[in-house]
């Protein structure tokens, strides 16, 4: 168990870090080996899932965990930058933990897009709703003893991260050669559209937490998701 945990943490920390250091030495047929990169850092996670030992009623939790956050998704599309989205990826590492979170983040952006539109854009979309989820997860706590205004401060914090990881995606795809001047530039453009995510996503959590923490606490509980 402590193994796989190294595994992840060194997945989640080091991915961005690679993503960053290719970037600068701006490498031939970069996007592509990002898309791979980041494709492969999923694969962990999936693996996890995968055994035996999971159990089907773990798996089922995320799968209807991450349709009521992609269901969310596709309701709100009229009403750019604030849906529940991400505050169901949130909600979902808080209380089920962090593995948990970063499926329910990497399934929500795959089979959103879908409907929505599919492009190389997905694959950051999926780890960077991925770790948001997982991140969440670090605060996994009991019911009780969980904060709900540190809670919803996480939740307007990680939509500007989510945000800031995928300007990375424009400025490599769309900004050569590349500059951290563009980096930086993209990130000040997005600022109003990170804003808006972050406050739609503190409302949202907010109200879910009163809404369904405890009620999925207890099915977590009695079931062992």
């Amino acid at each position: 168990m402590k193994k796989t945990k190294i595994i992840f943490l060194l997945d989640i920390v080091f991915t961005p870090i690679i993503l960053i250091i290719l970037t600068i030495f701006n490498i031939p047929f970069l996007p592509l080996v990002i898309t791979v990169l980041l494709l492969l850092s999923i694969v962990p996670f999936v693996i996890t899932f995968e055994r035996k030992d999971r159990g089907l009623s773990k798996i089922v939790g995320i799968v209807v965990m991450a349709s009521l956050a992609i269901a969310a998704r596709w309701f709100f599309v009229i009403i750019p930058n604030f849906k529940p989205t991400y505050a169901i990826i949130i909600i979902t590492g808080m209380v089920f933990g962090k593995n948990a979170g970063y499926m329910t983040g990497v399934l929500t952006a795959l089979v959103s897009n879908m409907v929505l539109g599919q492009g190389a854009w997905t694959p950051w979309q999926m780890v960077a709703w991925g770790i948001m989820g997982y991140i969440a997860g670090i605060r996994f706590k009991p019911y009780k003893e969980r904060n709900v205004i540190l809670s919803c401060i996480l939740g307007f914090i990680l939509p500007f991260l989510a945000g800031w990881f995928m300007n990375l995606q424009y400025t490599i795809m769309y900004i050569h050669p590349f500059s951290i001047f563009g980096y930086i530039g993209s990130c000040v453009t997005s600022l109003g559209f990170d804003l808006a995510n972050a406050i739609s996503t503190t409302i949202f959590l907010g109200i879910l937490l009163y809404l369904w923490e405890k009620k999925l606490t207890r099915l977590r509980e009695r079931f062992d998701l």
